[in-house]
C-alpha cells in the first residue's frame, strides 16, 4: 500500500492509494504490480515495473504507467523504462536511476520527461530487522519545450522485517516550475509474496 499526501496552495490535499504485489526470483529478478486510486481527483492507475539485475552495478528497470480519470477526461500510458546504477562502500548504498518516461495522452500533446533520481542509504541490520534511512535529490527535464521543470529532496526511512513486509516513509520538498513549490509524504507497505534471498 502506498499513499502519497500533497499539500500546495493551489490544491487541496491529495491522497494516492497503491495496493499491490511483489515477486522476486532466486538470481533477484522482481516484478511488482500496484492499483492506485486518488479519490480527490477521482483517478485510477495501473503500475507494472520490473527489475532485472545485469550485475551488481546495473539494473534494469523497465515500467508501464496507466491513468484514468473520467471528469475531466484523462487517459494516458506512460512507458517507462529506466537503467539503475549502483555503488556499495559496506552498509552505504548509493545509486542512480535514470528514467526516461513517454505520456501517451488522449486527444492531448504527448509528453517526452527525463528523471534522474541519486539516493544515498545506510543499511542497518538488527536481527529479522533492516533500516535503511536515506536521502535523494530527484530532477526532470521535459522534452517538448527543452527545459528542466521540476526537482524533488526528500528524506526517509525504509524498515524491511525479516524479508516479507517493508514499510517506507519519505517527505518530498518539491518545486515544480509550472505548479510552484509543494510538500508530499509517501508511505508504502508492501508484502511479499515469496521470501526472499539474501546476496
Amino acid at each position: 500500500m502506498m499513499a502519497g499526501i500533497q499539500m500546495t496552495h493551489a490544491q487541496p490535499t491529495s491522497i494516492w492509494a497503491f495496493p499491490g504485489i511483489s515477486w522476486q526470483s532466486k538470481h533477484h529478478q522482481r516484478i511488482t504490480a500496484q492499483y492506485g486510486y486518488n479519490p480527490q481527483w477521482n483517478m485510477h492507475a495501473a503500475y507494472v515495473q520490473a527489475f532485472l539485475p545485469i550485475n551488481k552495478h546495473i539494473t534494469l528497470n523497465p515500467g508501464y504507467l496507466y491513468l484514468q480519470r473520467n471528469r475531466p477526461r484523462l487517459e494516458e500510458h506512460g512507458l517507462m523504462p529506466a537503467i539503475i546504477f549502483t555503488w556499495s562502500i559496506r552498509q552505504l548504498i548509493i545509486d542512480d536511476r535514470n528514467l526516461y518516461w513517454l505520456r501517451i495522452r488522449h486527444a492531448a500533446e504527448d509528453i517526452q520527461l527525463y528523471r534522474n533520481r541519486l539516493r544515498i542509504s545506510y543499511s542497518i541490520s538488527a536481527g529479522p530487522l533492516t533500516i535503511k534511512p536515506y536521502c535523494y535529490v530527484e530532477v526532470f527535464y521535459l522534452f517538448n519545450p527543452g527545459r528542466w521543470t521540476r526537482n524533488r529532496v526528500a528524506p526517509g526511512i525504509s524498515v524491511d522485517l525479516a524479508h516479507r513486509f517493508n514499510l517506507d516513509i519519505s517527505f518530498n520538498r518539491e518545486l515544480d516550475y509550472f505548479n510552484g513549490r509543494s510538500n508530499l509524504i509517501f508511505l508504502m507497505s508492501t508484502v511479499s509474496l515469496n521470501r526472499r534471498t539474501t546476496k
